[in-house]
């Protein structure tokens, strides 16, 4: 079988499209924290300061979220619920989004924590993202981050309420892709058709030896 050179365009333009739907991008990432030690993060045990973290970041476009991580640490096993919260202008507003999971003891070293294989849609727009610690979180996130996202908060068990803060520097991590709504209608039937129309024009355009 051989393939004509007009049809490599075609091949080459549905494998792009067929990565940009499957692919799993870094939608925010402020870099690794480079000192130990930081902001407490806790639920009000006699170990740590009682408080939640946040920090406020932006979609351009709708997004499908995958994974949420944050630098972080523990001196012993614990419990930690990580959100993804509405804009609520200087501190987040209600929870969309939100999960928990077991943070292990890694020898005090800190290390990316939080939730994986997510499918957490949003829209283009402007959200917080929660880290909070159980009741029996003993622990921290380290700062500052390289790259930190400029607009944070926390949360004082005492008072009940959030409070920006702008120096938190925490280390967060988001991953994720366009959604199906973001991407052309139709877009992976397109690939699937280009494809099976590139493997007709390939059969009929085949060279054929007779012998003789």
């Amino acid at each position: 079988m051989k393939l004509r050179s007009s049809f490599l365009p075609l091949l080459l333009g549905a494998a792009l499209l067929f990565s940009a739907i499957s692919r799993a991008d870094v939608i925010v990432d402020t870099g690794t924290p480079s000192l130990g030690g930081g902001w407490d993060l806790g639920n009000g045990t006699s170990f740590t300061y009682p408080q939640w973290l946040a920090a406020k970041f932006e979609l351009l476009q709708p997004t499908t979220i995958t994974d949420v991580l944050g630098w972080m640490y523990v001196y012993r096993t614990a419990g930690l619920t990580v959100a993804i919260a509405a804009d609520g202008g200087n501190i987040p507003g209600a929870d969309l989004y939100s999960g928990s999971t077991v943070v292990s003891f890694n020898n005090y070293q800190s290390n990316w924590e939080g939730l994986t294989g997510l499918d957490w849609q949003l829209d283009a727009g402007t959200y917080w993202v929660k880290y909070e610690g159980a009741v029996d979180y003993y622990g921290g996130m380290d700062n500052p981050a390289p790259n930190p996202l400029g607009v944070e908060a926390f949360r004082s068990h005492y008072t009940g309420g959030w409070f920006r803060q702008d120096n938190l520097d925490l280390g967060v991590r988001i991953n994720g892709h366009a959604t199906a709504s973001n991407v052309p209608e139709g877009g992976s039937s397109l690939v699937l058709f280009g494809l099976a129309s590139l493997l007709l024009a390939a059969w009929r355009g085949r060279v054929v030896r007779c012998r003789v």
